[in-house]
């Protein structure tokens, strides 16, 4: 799983790229609650487009991120 975080003019992007199964997915929401709270970014946009797969664990990210 690669994770990459980014700001600009329009907000945040968290872009996920590989497979979001239980493992990546606890990463995913660390360094995304990191970067999250760190640069404050109003709106944030989650590229899942390079996710070839998910389990149940990937909806608890996106969840998670939504929460922030």
């Amino acid at each position: 799983m690669d994770i990459s975080c980014s700001t600009g003019f329009e907000g945040g992007r968290i872009t996920l790229k590989g497979e979001l199964d239980h493992h990546a997915s606890l990463e995913a929401i660390r360094k995304a609650g990191e970067f999250i709270e760190e640069f404050k970014p109003g709106e944030v946009t989650v590229d899942m487009s390079g996710v070839g797969f998910m389990d149940s664990s990937g909806i608890a990210f996106l969840f998670s991120a939504m929460r922030r």
